[in-house]
């Protein structure tokens, strides 16, 4: 499997969360660029996205993606995700697992194929990895942002907002006004959103959670790539991620 279609599998998961169900809401992805590395807090735990639609005539449509995440003490990130295999990017009908390492101190990234045992290195500079252009919401000609104040989940003290956006009528040719909710509640222990809830009544709902978090240490050996591994070095793109990658989300 070559890298162009290893980022396109890894494109697909985040199109389940993303763009035609929402903002990206998978979080693995946002621990994944050099040089925003959070030391000194490893975890790891299941990300849950789960997307629900429902049709005019009542029914409900759910697709669910969980996510296998870890972080180290040095901030080095892996995430694993399994690919249904009833879907268009298994293996000879098999579910396909697909894993992603980053290594911000290093800039490196691997994007491995563990039935394959392949893989693919892209070095990133922290520089490169933090320009991420902010990309206009023109839809949206009202905002506003609530404070929810604090909570405890999964014994975690966590603070929430809920960011309010509205497309005026006509904007889209809409005869009521369309309002789209965001709540997250950030940890500032694990420095990152571990729940959101994303409604959208064009798309439906979709639920974002860490669930499972146990911050015992992962071991070591997940960050770095097999030595069976046949790994080959890919030239950095353009954008997060290099071609084929799926651009950052669009900022607040």
């Amino acid at each position: 499997m070559n890298r162009l279609v290893l980022a396109t599998i890894l494109t697909s998961a985040v199109a389940l969360a993303q763009g035609r169900f929402g903002e990206m809401h998978v979080m693995g992805m946002h621990g994944m660029n050099p040089g925003q590395a959070v030391v000194g807090s490893p975890f790891s735990g299941q990300e849950v996205t789960t997307q629900i639609e429902t049709l005019a005539n009542g029914t409900h449509i759910t697709h669910t993606m969980t996510t296998q995440f870890y972080r180290d003490a040095n901030g080095r990130t892996r995430v694993e995700r399994t690919f249904s295999k009833e879907g268009p990017w298994s293996t000879n009908g098999k579910a396909t697992t697909m894993v992603e390492i980053s290594d911000p101190i290093a800039g490196a990234r691997y994007f491995l194929n563990p039935a394959q045992q392949t893989g693919t290195k892209e070095l990133v500079s922290a520089a490169h990895a933090g320009n991420r252009p902010k990309q206009a919401r023109g839809d949206f000609a009202q905002a506003t942002t609530t404070n929810l104040g604090s909570q405890t989940i999964q014994g975690l003290t966590v603070t929430g907002t809920l960011s309010t956006r509205v497309i005026p009528v006509g904007k889209m040719g809409n005869d009521q006004p369309i309002t789209i909710t965001d709540e997250r509640w950030y940890s500032p222990d694990l420095q990152m959103v571990i729940l959101t809830k994303h409604m959208d009544p064009r798309n439906g709902e979709t639920d974002f959670a860490i669930q499972n978090i146990s911050r015992t240490a992962p071991d070591a050996s997940l960050f770095t790539p097999p030595a069976s591994y046949a790994i080959t070095t890919a030239t950095p793109g353009r954008g997060r991620g290099g071609p084929g990658m799926p651009p950052p989300p669009p900022e607040e």
